[in-house]
């Protein structure tokens, strides 16, 4: 109860520093970052599909850095144009079940109306993504399976965001400009949120939308998810934006080279921004306890690992090869920090599985079901 009460007033807090802040800038043109340029659909030309490699559970590689427009933004773009607003269930004979409710899952975009030929909101978000983009013919399963993961999180994000940006647009209209850590601890009240509509929403499902935000059920979620993030003192947020660990990755390598582009090297650099990388691809001393703990746990586990596979080797026997060679001519392993790839195993351990759907490092860019079996092969 006491650590409830306290996480209602640090929410109650928040949102008047906010209001303060947005009070205190009065007569100002920009309140926080200034807003970035809105993103268009890209019309391609013939033949110029930005080609994607699949990574991980829910990411993409560009075969070629940088591309003309990027998969993530543009699936933003394509989600809003099709949001379909209303659904309805029905059961196996096409009963409809209950009232039409906001759609707010990606499932729902397969739950609109079929058009004369049969193609539902769901098959044009696909059929637009692949307009844009291309994998190779060996990889096009592969890349339908990461998409689908992908969808089902972005949108869930375009529809967190959607109330984010209605606070800004309310806050717009009264020369307020807000970037999203100023807007996403308001609440309007019902009326207000009427006058931040949002122009990718329809006139009759924006009501029911912002309805939806003031119902106390949405309220109570939205304070767990808040008292959840208050409760860790190190929370170890990203501070890149909303790039990806793998798009991050090739920018390093773009930028710094190879050995700068490591995946270590990568999760730190997220957490502190790539603006903080020097000339030499270098980044100061971790600040946080939780990165540094996270880093040194990752480092111990691939080390214990190694030391595992070292004395299995050891119990075996060398070879004569080996033997001829002799231990100091023998290849030597890279260090953690300057290995290319993760250890799906010592992610897995770092933390005891994968609470709430999510590994420590690189999360995304790492094939979840691929590490359980590693796992399970580690531990028969």
């Amino acid at each position: 109860m006491a650590r409830g009460i306290r996480h209602a007033r640090i929410n109650r807090a928040m949102a008047r520093s906010a209001s303060q802040r947005i009070s205190a800038s009065h007569g100002s043109a920009t309140t926080g970052r200034k807003p970035g340029p809105q993103t268009k659909l890209a019309l391609p030309l013939p033949g110029t599909k930005v080609a994607l490699v699949p990574s991980g559970d829910q990411q993409f590689s560009y075969v070629n850095y940088k591309p003309p427009y990027k998969y993530t933004t543009q699936l933003g773009v394509i989600l809003k144009r099709e949001y379909l607003g209303l659904v309805e269930d029905k059961d196996e004979d096409g009963t409809v079940i209950g009232d039409p409710r906001l759609a707010l899952d990606w499932g729902d975009y397969f739950l609109s109306t079929p058009d004369e030929l049969g193609v539902t909101s769901g098959d044009r978000v696909l059929s637009e993504f692949w307009r844009l983009f291309e994998v190779a013919e060996d990889k096009q399963q592969e890349a339908d399976r990461v998409l689908e993961i992908y969808l089902k999180k972005r949108v869930s994000d375009v529809m967190y965001q959607a109330r984010v940006d209605s606070v800004k647009v309310y806050y717009a209209k009264r020369d307020q400009i807000l970037d999203d850590t100023l807007a996403r601890p308001i609440e309007l009240e019902y009326g207000q949120y009427l006058d931040g509509w949002l122009k990718w929403c329809d006139d009759e499902v924006w009501p029911k939308l912002y309805r939806y935000w003031c119902l106390e059920e949405f309220k109570r979620k939205r304070k767990r998810g808040q008292a959840c993030r208050l409760s860790c003192e190190d929370s170890a947020q990203n501070r890149g934006g909303s790039r990806p660990f793998t798009e991050t990755q090739q920018v390093l390598k773009a930028r710094f080279g190879p050995e700068k582009a490591t995946p270590l090297n990568v999760y730190v650099v997220m957490k502190f921004g790539i603006n903080g990388v020097d000339s030499n691809g270098s980044i100061g001393p971790i600040r946080s306890r939780k990165v540094q703990k996270r880093v040194d746990d990752y480092i111990a586990g691939v080390r214990s690992i190694a030391r595992t596979e070292d004395e299995d080797e050891n119990h075996e026997g060398m070879g004569v090869e080996d033997e001829e060679l002799g231990e100091e001519q023998q290849p030597r392993r890279l260090e953690p920090e300057q290995q290319p790839h993760l250890n799906g195993k010592v992610l897995y351990d770092m933390s005891g599985s994968t609470p709430h759907g999510h590994f420590p490092i690189g999360n995304g860019a790492v094939i979840n079901w691929e590490t359980i079996c590693t796992y399970s092969y580690y531990r028969n």
